[in-house]
């Protein structure tokens, strides 16, 4: 894909990978590389952190694409009433510098309210500079409940009013934010991005004689309900052994989720934990598996859902945020939000039907939906609008 406008663009977000946690908004990271295939992305994180010692900054700097984070110390006595102020001061030292390095933005693409867009809107003020903002976080969604605060609420919905475009990851997000009063004049859905050129089919498939199942998160039990899906798995066990579950991730909650699969005597036995996996290790655990379970409470869209369907892998789910969106009986099974034995029997179902999907179709699905290049172009359509239109 060749470079149009040639935009800078200013990532500003909240949630990014960072020193002390590679994982962290990693979503986030991928749509600032997809922007990087059409426009000069710079991408600016402030980390407040209690192990810092001292300030410090990592520059990541490649073609098209450069990453300034900056970490500052979170604590002392008045650290909470010091916290506002310490974080402003950290963003316009590290924004000069990175001005200083990369020229300024044309655009600010805000990832993640409300602090974010905030010093966003500042920027507009102060420079004109028109900005965009991306929400991901489940906070606004009914069953999260998380969206509180008079003053947050007043900031929030001043902020997305003088954004030229806000976008969500689905439908359900979008509305679930209209609901609680913030309305956007430009509300757009661009989804979660997934390189397909790295998670793909297998070359072939290795028969084990059992059908491998593969649940991947951020265990975080609250939100991804591990103890549900380790709950089907011991009742499915008891009728049948011709089946496997990979639990692929790290979280607060990977020990308590440990403990309760052996208490339920199934860890090692169909339920194997590999801890955090990344890059090849990951791509060959995806590629061996024949379908992924998904049973949380309440969600998005999750990426790793994207990139088994980019692996041509289908999906069971729990029908909760947008994944209804994406997941139709043609790339697998979805199923009510807490129900155990509607989990059990889509299992069931997908140990004898997992090989009759077309693995090429849900493949293409992810290519024509979630690929690098397709998300640049739509966000390359919001900053060209958002510059020409801006006042």
């Amino acid at each position: 894909m060749q470079k149009t406008s040639g935009k800078q663009v200013l990532f500003l977000t909240r949630w990014y990978p960072h020193y002390y946690d590679p994982m962290f908004g990693l979503f986030v990271e991928r749509h600032a590389r997809a922007v990087a295939l059409l426009h000069d992305v710079s991408v600016l994180y402030i980390h407040p952190s209690e192990q810092a010692a001292g300030s410090f900054t990592e520059v990541n700097r490649e073609a098209h694409f450069l990453e300034l984070k900056y970490y500052y110390p979170k604590k002392g006595f008045l650290n909470k009433v010091m916290s506002p102020l310490r974080f402003l001061k950290a963003f316009f030292k590290s924004y000069n510098k990175l001005v200083a390095m990369q020229g300024a933005p044309d655009v600010v693409h805000v990832n993640i309210l409300t602090r974010m867009g905030f010093l966003a809107w500042l920027l507009r003020i102060r420079y004109g500079i028109p900005y965009i903002i991306t929400e991901h976080w489940s906070r606004y969604l009914p069953r999260n409940d998380g969206y509180k605060g008079f003053f947050r609420k007043m900031v929030t919905s001043a902020v997305v009013k003088k954004a030229s475009a806000l976008t969500t990851v689905t439908d359900n997000l979008r509305y679930a934010m209209e609901n609680l009063g913030i309305v956007s004049r430009h509300p757009v859905t661009v989804p979660n991005v997934v390189d397909v050129d790295f998670f793909r089919p297998p070359a072939e498939k290795e028969n084990t004689g059992k059908t491998i199942f593969i649940h991947v998160s951020c265990f975080e039990e609250r939100s991804k309900n591990m103890s549900g899906i380790l709950d089907a798995v011991y009742e499915l066990h008891k009728k049948r052994d011709d089946f496997i579950l990979y639990m692929v991730g790290e979280g607060v909650d990977l020990e308590q989720t440990i403990r309760y699969a052996e208490e339920a005597g199934i860890k090692d036995k169909v339920v194997f934990f590999t801890g955090l996996q990344q890059g090849d290790e990951l791509l060959k655990l995806m590629q061996r598996a024949d379908a992924m379970v998904m049973f949380s409470h309440y969600e998005n869209l999750p990426v790793v859902i994207l990139e088994a369907f980019a692996c041509g892998m289908p999906v069971i789910s729990s029908e909760v945020g947008g994944i209804a969106e994406h997941l139709a009986p043609a790339r697998g099974i979805l199923i009510p939000a807490g129900d155990k034995q509607a989990l059990v029997a889509a299992m069931e179902t997908m140990t004898a039907t997992s090989h009759t999907y077309n693995q090429q179709a849900i493949r293409q699905y992810a290519e024509e939906h979630f690929s690098m290049p397709v998300i640049a172009a739509q966000f390359d359509k919001l900053y060209t609008e958002a510059t020409e239109n801006h006042v």
